[in-house]
């Protein structure tokens, strides 16, 4: 699990949000702060933390997601979970999304190189939408050449 601190300029006024942050690094869980108007504070000081726009809050969500794939603890659950939206794809757009995650990951078990394989094969949204396929076929030749 991972704790994501929206760092807003009335952050500190919550007496609980320090706690919870203190709490999520004791247990040793994923912390990402966002700086939002507030730069890391205390126990975050140390952590670099992910600038914040919330205009548009879809390349600050990849950036998260990236984070949690790139940890150890939280890897495995975020690349299921990215993989599960890929196959589930209802739109191209999701399908084009999730498959530029997808080819940053460096390693797949068996069971998601299969799904993934099925995805680009069963899917429509995904083996239609521009590029996806062509995307995904390099990025599977390249992990079953490793």
């Amino acid at each position: 699990t991972a704790l994501v601190a929206l760092l807003t300029p009335d952050f500190r006024e919550s007496v609980w949000t320090d706690h919870e942050i203190g709490v999520a690094i004791g247990l040793k869980k994923l912390v990402v702060p966002v700086r939002l108007g507030r730069d890391p504070y205390g126990f975050m000081a140390s952590i670099q933390a992910l600038k914040g726009e919330l205009t548009d809050p879809r390349p600050l969500a990849e950036h998260i997601v990236r984070a949690m794939v790139q940890n150890e603890s939280t890897a495995d659950l975020m690349k299921n979970a990215i993989l599960d939206s890929f196959y589930h794809s209802e739109n191209f757009d999701t399908a084009i999304r999730t498959s530029k995650l997808l080819v940053e990951f460096d390693d797949l078990t068996d069971e998601q190189y299969d799904l993934l394989e099925h995805a680009v094969e069963a899917n429509d949204q995904v083996y239609r939408a521009t590029g996806v396929r062509k995307r995904m076929e390099a990025f599977l030749d390249e992990m079953e050449a490793d």
